[in-house]
């Protein structure tokens, strides 16, 4: 006999897809004949948002940079996204998988965009290294928790715009 909440849990990715992409050599061609080897900077960020019954979008965003002093060689931006039906678990499980679980489904793939972007641009390809989403979840609610508790103590009884 199976139990019947395990039987109600669904899990499915729907749809994955790259919601935006752009790819900038602000200095071409002289980013081209730049002999140091870079700066980089990698900004990484999630979203979600119900978009039915069941129904999530969750969006991986990457920003990459690479700079030699102030010159800008190249800028990534990829937002891969992710339609994903997730149905018969509880609050904190969903907020988990949307948090956790579903980007790092999305991270192969954000990771290849990037690489691909990089090389066909004409640079090294860049290879993201692997990310523990589950740490980055947990300092995600870290930060969230510290910043509604700096928000009630400074009393910040302010007017919504």
């Amino acid at each position: 006999m199976t139990d019947s909440n395990t039987a109600e849990r669904r899990f499915d990715i729907i749809k994955l897809y790259i919601r935006d992409l752009s790819f900038e050599v602000p200095n071409a061609p002289a980013a081209y004949q730049e002999k140091t080897a870079p700066k980089v900077d990698i900004e990484i960020d999630s979203a979600h948002q119900a978009v039915g019954d069941n129904v999530h979008e969750v969006a991986l965003t990457v920003r990459v940079s690479a700079k030699i002093e102030d010159r800008t060689l190249f800028m990534v931006e990829v937002v891969q996204a992710g339609l994903f039906g997730i149905a018969g678990f509880g609050d904190q499980e969903r907020d988990v998988m949307l948090g956790s679980f579903c980007p790092g489904t999305l991270f192969p793939y954000v990771r290849e965009v990037v690489s691909d972007a990089t090389a066909k641009g004409g640079f090294q390809p860049l290879l993201l290294a692997p990310i523990n989403f589950d740490s980055f979840y947990q300092a995600r609610k870290q930060r969230q928790a510290a910043q509604a508790k700096t928000a009630a103590e400074s009393g910040s009884g302010a007017a919504a715009d």
